[in-house]
């Protein structure tokens, strides 16, 4: 419920557009969603997995929208997909990749669409697409991962130090030990908490008490996905186990809506801190709340993954981002918890509205051009800002974030 019966713009369910890439000669089966288009055009990564769908890029698409009102960017929400076998080899991903580039060159040309690094896509991968759409990837992409595990590092605390737990009764369960999961394990674990089972697409490692983090992160280096059938100091369970496993916090870092009706009704722990893009169905949501199970939304959580990897792309050193996340979004996600607590809601509730309340940014350029210099930024060749003015308009949007005068 809004307390103060405050009316804000709908975000949309429905994208813009879908464009589908089909070509039976080189086995090409891709999809490009584009659900909103900012000042800046829309922007999202492109997800190369053998099994993803056309509708897991609109799921995503609107969820980068989302991730974009909250971060204050003038940009909207895209995501594009590959269907691309794990096995394959260099040459036909490279063949692949630059089909689709060519499928969706004209977008990219023209601004409406700027690609991104995601799940299995490198930025190689980035540069084998540009080159299909004839043009030269410029602008290299900072690790979007590594920012995201900040960011979602940063949420975690804030729910621990509502929840009253210190780090040493502290348990996690991360579900996707991929590239942002691992990373993740990592902070939990030089911070003092217990990562007690991680998941991938072939099982579960489960330790009561407790799994080596750097251990589990080399292997995967070495390894891939196939570290979890090395021996090790863990159990090996099924995937679906790990939601019924007893912990303080379950880390959704994994794919689209894996936290299901049946998977929430098994879920046993305090707090959900949702790192992937909608682990959680929309329509599941208020089952999560129903349980006492205290969730955050993954457009709070995981917007490092646009704005450290952005501050990153511009030079920004590490310790400078670690001090933003640490503190300005820390305490963003403090008051989201708090006014939550206050006016018994689940932080989605809240943090819906208040995305729905900066909507209206991502459609700055319907203004009318007055002057050369907002023409020359609609453009796009603008100068950009320098990396500390990026700093303070960053850490400015932080703390604007959830000043509603419930907060007291």
């Amino acid at each position: 419920m809004n307390p103060n019966n405050e009316q804000f713009p709908q975000i949309p369910d429905s994208p813009l557009f879908v464009c589908e890439a089909n070509d039976p000669k080189s086995g090409l089966k891709g999809w490009l969603t584009v659900h909103t288009i900012g000042q800046r055009g829309s922007c999202g990564g492109i997800r190369l997995y053998p099994d993803v769908t056309k509708e897991e890029t609109v799921v995503l698409a609107k969820a980068m929208t989302y991730k974009y009102c909250m971060s204050g960017y003038t940009l909207g929400g895209a995501k594009g997909a590959v269907r691309m076998p794990f096995d394959i080899d260099d040459a036909e991903r490279r063949m692949l990749l630059e089909s689709f580039g060519r499928h969706i060159g004209p977008l990219i040309k023209s601004k409406i669409y700027q690609p991104w690094t995601d799940m299995n896509c490198s930025v190689d991968d980035l540069r084998s697409i540009y080159n299909g759409a004839g043009k030269q990837l410029k602008f290299v992409p900072a690790d979007s991962a590594y920012s995201t595990a900040l960011s979602t590092f940063s949420a975690l605390l804030a729910v621990v130090e509502h929840l009253g737990i210190k780090s040493e009764q502290c348990t996690v369960a991360i579900e996707g030990f991929g590239n942002v999961g691992s990373q993740l394990a990592l902070e939990i674990d030089r911070w003092g908490g217990k990562i007690i089972a991680v998941s991938n697409r072939r099982g579960t490692a489960y330790n009561s008490k407790g799994l080596d983090a750097k251990t589990l992160y080399n292997k995967r280096k070495q390894f891939g996905d196939m570290w979890i059938e090395q021996q090790g100091d863990y159990e090996r369970l099924a995937c679906e186990q790990l939601f019924s496993l007893d912990t303080t916090i379950h880390v959704p870092c994994a794919r689209v809506h894996s936290l299901t009706a049946d998977n929430i009704a098994k879920l046993n722990c305090r707090a959900v801190v949702q790192a992937a893009n909608e682990p959680c169905a929309p329509c599941n949501e208020p089952e999560l709340f129903k349980k006492g199970i205290l969730s955050l939304p993954y457009f709070a959580v995981n917007i490092g993954g646009i704005t450290g990897s952005g501050l990153a792309s511009v030079g920004v050193a590490d310790e400078q981002i670690r001090q933003v996340f640490t503190g300005e979004f820390h305490q963003m996600v403090a008051r989201l918890l708090k006014i939550s607590e206050q006016g018994h809601e689940s932080p989605v509730e809240v943090a819906s509205r208040e995305a729905a309340k900066c909507y209206h940014t991502l459609f700055e350029s319907a203004n009318p051009v007055k002057t050369r210099k907002s023409l020359l930024s609609k453009l796009g060749i603008a100068t950009r800002s320098s990396p500390k003015q990026k700093i303070k308009e960053l850490k400015s949007t932080f703390n604007s974030r959830f000043t509603s005068s419930e907060v007291t």
